[in-house]
C-alpha cells in the first residue's frame, strides 16, 4: 500500500468526521422579538411554520425567508407556542401552547386549517397540577403523541373520536421534550434519562443505549426520523460553541445507538436552537430562539431587542 494511498484514506476518513456544512441560511424577515419555538415544513408546499412564544401566534415562512402571520396572536387562546406539525392529509397545522393561570402552567393544543388559518379543533388540559405539551408527533393512523414534560407523560389525541388522553406516564418520561415516530416506536428526548424509546402497541419504555456523548444525549430539544436514525437538537450548553446537531444510527434492535456523528456544532447562526423539521431529504433547523437571554429577562423582551435576531433557519442535506 503506497504512501499516496494512505493519505488518501487518511483524509477521506478525517472529512467524514467534520461536522457537515449547512446548505444554506434562511434568514426571515419576521420581527426579532418572537421568541419561536417550533417549525414545521408542509411537504406540499415547501413553506415553513414557525411557532411564537412571547407573540403567541403562528408565521408562515417562504422559501425566500419572507414572513406573515399565519394565525393572529392569541386567535382561539393560542398562548406561548411550542411544538407545530404539519398534518399533510387532513392540511392541518397542529399547534401547542401553553399558558399560566394563577400560577399553574395548562397547556392546549389546536388545529387550524392551513388554507385559511381557520380554527379547525381546539383541546384544553384542565387540571390544578401544571401541565406543559411541549412537543407533538402524528401517527401513521392520524391519531397524535404528545409530551407533557411537567407530568412525566405522553398524550394521545384522535382526531375522529375528538379525544384527548393519558397515553403513558413514567418516571423514565421525567422532563420529556422532543420526540419523533418510526417504524412502531416513539423516540423521546428526556433531560433525566437521555433518549427512551416507547413501543406504541405495549407502552412499555426503555432507555436507548450506546450513546458515547451521554451528557449530550440528556440535553436534546427537538427530534425527528429519518432513515434508522434520530436526529437531534442539543442546546443546553452555556457555551454556546458546544451547541449542536447530532445524528444517532440505530442498530437493528430499537433501543441501541449503533453511531453518532455531529452535523453542525457551534454555527455562528446558533443562538439556542430548538425544534427541526424534514423536507425532501434535507433537514431544515430553527437556529435562534434566544430562550437563554429571554428567560433570564423573566421571559419577557423588554430592554432586550438589541440582542435579539429575527429567526433563522438552517438547512442541511440528509443522506
Amino acid at each position: 500500500m503506497t504512501k499516496t494511498f494512505l493519505l488518501f484514506l487518511y483524509v477521506l476518513f478525517s472529512c467524514s468526521l467534520l461536522p457537515a456544512q449547512p446548505l444554506k441560511l434562511i434568514e426571515t424577515t419576521a420581527e426579532n422579538d418572537l421568541i419561536p419555538k417550533g417549525i414545521a415544513v408542509d411537504p406540499a408546499t415547501g413553506i415553513m411554520y414557525i411557532s411564537s412564544i412571547n407573540r403567541h401566534k403562528i408565521i408562515a415562512v417562504g422559501p425566500d425567508g419572507k414572513a406573515k402571520d399565519f394565525i393572529s396572536p392569541n386567535l382561539d387562546a393560542f398562548a406561548e407556542g411550542l411544538g407545530i406539525k404539519v398534518d399533510e392529509k387532513r392540511r392541518w397545522l397542529w399547534a401547542l401552547s401553553v399558558k399560566k393561570v394563577k400560577g399553574v402552567t395548562k397547556s392546549q393544543v389546536n388545529a387550524f386549517d392551513l388554507q385559511t388559518g381557520s380554527v379547525m379543533q381546539h383541546y384544553a388540559l384542565d387540571d390544578t397540577l401544571p401541565h406543559l405539551f411541549n412537543d407533538l408527533v402524528i401517527g401513521r393512523d392520524g391519531t397524535l403523541f404528545i409530551t407533557d414534560t411537567y407530568g412525566s407523560s405522553i398524550y394521545h389525541l384522535d382526531p375522529m373520536t375528538i379525544k384527548l388522553e393519558l397515553f403513558v406516564k413514567s418516571p423514565l418520561l421525567a422532563f420529556c421534550n422532543g420526540l419523533a415516530m418510526g417504524d412502531w416506536y416513539l423516540y423521546i428526548s428526556t433531560y433525566t434519562n437521555g433518549l427512551v424509546a416507547l413501543d406504541t402497541a405495549t407502552r412499555e419504555i426503555k432507555k436507548i443505549k450506546g450513546a458515547a456523548d451521554t451528557m449530550m444525549v440528556a440535553g436534546l430539544d427537538g427530534l425527528v426520523f429519518f432513515g434508522r436514525s434520530i436526529i437531534g437538537v442539543y442546546n443546553i450548553s452555556k457555551d454556546s460553541s458546544k451547541n449542536c446537531i447530532v445524528r444517532y444510527d440505530l442498530t437493528y434492535k430499537p433501543d441501541s445507538i449503533a453511531s453518532e456523528k455531529i452535523i453542525d456544532q457551534g454555527n455562528v447562526a446558533f443562538a439556542e436552537p430548538t425544534t427541526a423539521a424534514v423536507y425532501r431529504n434535507q433537514l431544515y433547523v430553527l437556529a435562534n430562539s434566544h430562550l437563554r437571554a429571554f428567560n433570564a429577562n423573566k421571559t419577557s423582551t423588554n430592554g432586550i431587542e438589541g440582542r435579539l435576531r429575527s429567526p433563522a433557519i438552517l438547512v442541511y442535506k440528509l443522506e
